[in-house]
């Protein structure tokens, strides 16, 4: 999801902070769905304006719509996009085995979720929050692989979403696929959390601009005076809100972040936070606080002979264990 599409501008940061965070640590099926229904999603792909081919609202906008003298009335018919997006991108991948079928099968099931607050055939309904409008749904009883559904549109759309699979076993030399392990288990511990991987001490992954915003301000346990100053700190280092150019997001490997031009602007912005410094701690026990045992010798060294605290605060904030997580 991107801000970019002006639909969606106030709404992207809901899509986090309402359904992602909440079920963060639950199950994967619970998240999938409450992902994938939020007004911000619905809009960003255009899901409102899916109609069922055989739906009483096709056929009643069909009668009003685009006749003319001389050309034919307006065709009304289902959005491919949300379907796409869970499959491609949610559950599956692009590489998952399914079938342009199984999107156009997924999107007819789709049918009818929408936002509430319109005319007409939204009136009466909760404004921004999810519905399923019956009378846009597709009267369809198919699914994934031709596996049948029951006939209530959103019990049958949400019943879908678990029936999407991964590979069962993946090669040894990839990472496993966690999206299709929580989804055949239905278990409620991420299987994440159990993975060796995260509980690597070893901090290797060099942070993005959102991470080291963020772990520099909790670091100097301080808040911006106005919120707007962090947003124009993504803007300079690269990483402008809900904004990632793909729907696959941000990357968040080193070639996309380490560049020297990214890197010069990372110490033009710590230069300007160490300047403005006044914690009034001590540089080497901030860096303690911070970084614990993570802190090399040579950069508490580097604290100490700084010329000035500020001086001492840009050095951490650049030094190679404060730009890893």
């Amino acid at each position: 999801m991107s801000a970019d599409e002006g639909v969606v501008y106030g709404l992207a940061g809901t899509l986090e902070n309402e359904a992602i965070r909440p079920h963060v640590a639950g199950r994967f099926v619970d998240l999938l769905a409450a992902v994938e229904q939020p007004p911000a999603m619905i809009a960003f792909l255009d899901n409102q304006y899916s109609l069922g081919k055989d739906s009483s609202a096709a056929s009643f906008a069909a009668q009003f719509r685009g006749a003319g003298a001389g050309r034919p009335k307006r065709q009304f018919g289902i959005n491919e996009n949300l379907a796409r997006e869970i499959l491609e991108l949610h559950t599956l991948g692009v590489h998952g085995g399914y079938s342009q079928a199984d999107v156009s099968s997924f999107a007819e099931i789709i049918t009818g979720w929408s936002i509430g607050g319109g005319k007409g055939r939204l009136a009466g309904c909760v404004p921004g929050r999810f519905i399923s409008a019956t009378t846009c749904t597709s009267r369809v009883r198919r699914c994934f692989s031709a596996r049948p559904t029951p006939s209530k549109a959103n019990v049958r759309a949400r019943r879908c979403l678990p029936i999407w699979r991964a590979v069962p076993k993946p090669p040894i030399s990839s990472p496993p696929s966690w999206c299709g392990i929580s989804l055949r288990t239905n278990r409620r511990r991420p299987p994440w959390i159990e993975s060796p991987e995260s509980w690597d001490i070893n901090a290797r992954k060099f942070k993005t601009p959102e991470d080291f915003v963020f772990s520099t301000l909790r670091a100097l346990n301080v808040s911006p005076a106005q919120p707007e100053e962090v947003i124009r700190t993504f803007d300079l280092l690269g990483q402008r809100q809900y904004t990632p150019g793909s729907p696959a997001g941000w990357p968040d490997t080193s070639k996309s972040w380490d560049g020297s031009d990214a890197l010069m602007h990372r110490v033009l912005w710590a230069s300007r936070v160490g300047a403005n410094y006044e914690g009034g701690v001590e540089p080497a026990d901030l860096a303690a606080a911070s970084l614990g045992a993570y802190a090399r010798p040579e950069t508490l060294t580097a604290l100490r002979r700084a010329a000035t605290s500020g001086q001492a605060v840009t050095l951490l904030l650049m030094s190679p264990e404060f730009q890893r997580r």
